[in-house]
């Protein structure tokens, strides 16, 4: 009995072993086409800009000479680069509490609704995510065009004087800003869906009880409860508006007065227009440290142990 024991226990240790190895094997397989994806247009273009930034390399040049830091420190001597980061930083502030607030209230709005009109709700604000931002974008600038466009209409028709929008110094920021207010809400909203369907039912219920209002309900329970996901959603609200470039390039071109002229937009001209391959990538390089600073200090304020 004892060896018939044994020998089972032997034989139960080679097919967990070998089920081991198989699910191992695949999972190797099916993670290796994104990994060679993201080593190829990622990983690769990463350190090629990294070496880049230590060089003089240029369009009008066939050959690159190593440099050191020159780039950098032509870089971070540039009162314009520090605009661009300022007009970056400003429209991060404009944009990403903004965004956090419109989407968790959007989403506490949408989680009361079964389960078919959830989804509804769900694809109708996701859309406008899965449209191309050259349509959205001439979409919005169709609608405030400074001369004859949608909003001037509207807003004409009602009383008021007509809007420069895009053309004014005062107002070109705000209405890139308002793009975003007006849409791109769509994966958070998703994400705080998720995240609300998540806390029991109980710990809202034992509030009722309690007498505990709405607003103070948000607050204490509702707010910290999706402190993960809003952490989440802040770095990548962060990411993206540090990296906006579409609204500057396809509308404003950095104008008027350069209100608009994005970090990102920056780099591509200088890379672009400018043909410096090295000064571009030192000022990738430096944006993507501030990137990193910025993700990690908003982790730091923001994150905190949630368990429920």
């Amino acid at each position: 009995m004892k060896l018939f024991n044994k020998t089972l226990f032997f034989q139960l240790r080679e097919v967990f072993k070998k089920r081991t190895y198989n699910e191992t094997f695949w999972a190797y397989i099916f993670i290796s086409i994104p990994l060679g994806w993201s080593t190829i247009f990622f990983l690769l273009p990463i350190i090629k800009s990294i070496n880049y930034s230590f060089t003089d390399f240029a369009l009008s040049k066939m050959t690159s000479e190593w440099v050191g830091l020159e780039n950098y420190i032509d870089v971070l001597m540039s009162p314009f680069w520090w605009h661009t980061i300022w007009i970056s930083f400003k429209y991060s502030l404009a944009v990403v509490p903004a965004h956090i607030l419109i989407s968790l209230l959007l989403a506490s709005l949408i989680i009361k609704f079964k389960n078919k009109v959830q989804s509804f709700f769900k694809a109708a604000f996701y859309l406008p995510t899965v449209l191309s931002l050259v349509v959205f974008t001439a979409i919005i600038k169709w609608i405030f065009e400074p001369g004859s466009g949608f909003a001037n209409t509207l807003i004409q028709n009602l009383g008021f004087e007509p809007q420069l929008w895009f053309a004014s110094p005062d107002q070109a920021f705000w209405v890139l800003a308002g793009m975003t207010w007006i849409s791109g809400h769509g994966l958070g909203i998703l994400l705080y869906c998720a995240a609300l369907s998540g806390i029991p039912d109980s710990i809202y219920e034992a509030s009722e009880l309690d007498g505990v209002r709405p607003f103070r309900k948000f607050t204490r329970i509702t707010w910290p409860l999706v402190r993960p996901t809003t952490i989440y959603v802040s770095i990548l609200g962060l990411i993206g508006t540090f990296q906006v470039f579409d609204a500057a390039f396809l509308i404003t071109r950095g104008g008027p007065l350069n209100t608009t002229y994005f970090v990102n937009y920056n780099i591509y001209n200088t890379f672009y227009n400018q043909g410096l391959f090295g000064v571009a990538s030192a000022m990738s390089v430096i944006l993507m440290i501030i990137i990193l600073t910025v993700s990690i200090l908003n982790y730091s304020l923001l994150s905190s142990k949630v368990e429920y």
